[in-house]
């Protein structure tokens, strides 16, 4: 009778656990440089391929630790914030917005919450597709806005900062990627 060494009957999620260890830590972790968590993605799978006939607990870890790399990668890169917009000052633009969530509103003549960027003016192209959140004051004999509505607007565009507190509402939208509108 042979033995199973390192979980041989499950051989995927020896990939796949790590991945999704990586992009729970990308979520929840501290911001690491994508440079950083690609360098260590790379090292890690040259130690496995060195390691791959000699020595399998140095794999194992090596496969893992690449996994972990690769899924907080993977949640940088595909995470929806813009990290330019983080150096720059509050501005004024003009966008079409298609409205994705709306916020109960105590105040009937107020509405909030998250839309997509839709239409941009030619030099914020880079929002295009971005999700913000939006407050508005609705004028008499206007309706609320719902779900799918598309409105043009004119505001203030103001990038949440990562690291702000993650119980507050600036901590939901920097969790989100979101920039303010």
């Amino acid at each position: 009778m042979m033995s199973r060494s390192l979980g041989h009957r499950a051989p995927l999620l020896w990939v796949v656990l790590p991945i999704i260890a990586g992009l729970v830590i990308g979520r929840w972790g501290p911001p690491v440089p994508l440079s950083g968590l690609l360098a260590v993605a790379t090292a890690a799978i040259g130690m496995a391929w060195w390691a791959v006939s000699k020595h399998a607990r140095v794999t194992a870890v090596a496969v893992v630790l690449a996994g972990v790399a690769v899924g907080s990668a993977t949640y940088a890169l595909h995470r929806a914030r813009l990290p330019t917009w983080a150096a720059l000052p509050p501005r004024e633009a003009q966008v079409d917005l298609r409205i994705t969530r709306v916020f109960a509103q105590p105040d009937p003549k107020r509405a909030s919450g998250l839309a997509a960027i839709v239409r941009t003016e030619p030099h914020l192209q880079s929002l295009h597709g971005q999700t913000v959140y939006f407050s508005l004051d609705i004028k008499t004999g206007d309706v609320t806005p719902i779900r799918s509505t598309v409105l043009t607007a004119i505001g203030v565009l103001t990038a949440v900062p990562d690291d702000a507190p993650r119980d507050s509402f600036d901590g939901f939208l920097a969790s989100a990627g979101q920039i303010s509108g």
